[in-house]
């Protein structure tokens, strides 16, 4: 389903939404998180941009798993992709968290506009660790990726 799109080969296609989807959605969380001022103006398109960086992320996983035996490995033998592939694993989590605690974020804000609270508190916390996790891992994945395609021929 996912190994190929018009005969070329589903992954590098999708992995260009991920790589800006995932950087723009982290600097906007990271402003969300600290400017309560502009929180009004941020939160739904930060957790809609959210949503789209991690649905790419996933999608960029799923189908880098459909192309493995397009190179003949395996999720069991991922060869010289097991890197990239552990660090496309941290970055979902990371994404994922980062979107998940934007959301929480926006419906505490809806339901109280006074201070954060602890669940609000906790938000910003989350969403300042995965949105740093999710620029290094982004970064990471990409690199590996890079390197693979262009110094290791699989």
């Amino acid at each position: 389903m996912f190994e190929s799109i018009a005969g070329l080969p589903t992954h590098p296609l999708i992995v260009h939404l991920a790589v800006v989807a995932v950087p723009v959605a982290a600097i906007l969380t990271l402003i969300y998180a600290f400017r309560p001022t502009l929180r009004a103006k941020f939160g739904i398109v930060t957790v809609a941009i959210n949503f789209v960086a991690a649905v790419a992320t996933v999608l960029a996983r799923s189908t880098g798993e459909a192309m493995l035996p397009l190179v003949n490995l395996s999720e069991e033998n991922p060869g010289p992709v097991s890197t990239h592939a552990a660090y496309a694993n941290y970055m979902l989590i990371a994404v994922g968290l980062m979107f998940i605690a934007s959301a929480v974020l926006l419906w505490r804000d809806r339901r109280q506009a006074e201070t954060p609270g602890s669940i609000g508190t906790i938000a910003i916390i989350v969403m300042a660790i995965a949105a740093i996790a999710s620029l290094v891992f982004v970064f990471l994945t990409g690199h590996e990726g890079a390197v693979l395609v262009w110094e290791k021929t699989l």
